[in-house]
């Protein structure tokens, strides 16, 4: 059982009628009349009895929250950071990815609570938590590629790269072949114009697009037989 201190406001609107708001302030017992304070048709109010105190039975429990980013970064928060809450209150968060960087999902007090960026979550009793830590938890993204050859008429002759594109996970290694052709030779790979490799077999690790760069395109150099 829980307490709150209320006061009692005897109200006398313009037209004659009289009221009791029982309330923890004057705004509080206009608002909860729906009157609006500046344009109450209120003629006079005071308080008739200060300090009654109400048992409140089905006060809800507070929930002091915060809101984090997981501790590898990868995005920001786009939700109130921190604040005081009640069970049954609904409060809602997003998560933004940074650059090569995907959402994964939120927790609370370390358990999954949705697999979605932005999402509604209705506050239950935590059950003896003392609180409630949102985190939100982003990796990085998948590494998407294609192959090219250089230069471009090396394929009319049968110089061909293979696989043309793929998609590799973050961290993980890009394979290619570079094939010769009877007037081409293989000389070298590069990596959006960087030298990666001189082996024609490609094993290089799947950096994510640099800032400015668009896409990752590794290139099998050729040089005329």
């Amino acid at each position: 059982m829980q307490t709150k201190l209320y006061n009692s406001y005897r109200i006398t609107h313009k037209n004659g009628s009289v009221e009791t708001i029982n309330a923890e302030n004057l705004v509080e017992a206009l608002r909860n009349m729906g009157i609006d304070e500046l344009t109450s048709p209120v003629l006079q109010t005071y308080m008739e009895a200060e300090g009654i105190r109400t048992l409140v039975a089905d006060m809800p429990a507070e929930i002091p929250f915060t809101s984090v980013v997981n501790d590898n970064a990868g995005g920001s928060i786009a939700t109130p950071l921190s604040g005081t809450v009640h069970v049954g209150d609904q409060l809602s968060f997003k998560a933004v990815p940074a650059r090569n960087y995907v959402f994964k999902n939120w927790k609370l007090n370390d358990v999954i609570v949705s697999e979605e960026a932005e999402f509604v979550f209705t506050f239950p009793d935590l059950n003896g938590d003392a609180s409630a830590v949102f985190k939100a938890t982003f990796e990085k993204a998948p590494v998407t590629w294609t192959t090219a050859v250089s230069p471009a008429e090396a394929t009319g002759d049968g110089a061909m790269t293979f696989p043309s594109s793929g998609v590799t996970p973050a961290d993980g290694t890009v394979s290619a072949i570079a094939v010769n052709s009877e007037h081409y030779t293989f000389d070298h790979w590069e990596r959006n114009g960087v030298s990666v490799g001189t082996n024609n077999v490609l094993s290089a690790e799947a950096d994510e697009p640099a800032e400015g760069e668009t896409s990752v395109v590794y290139t099998a150099v050729y040089t005329e037989a």
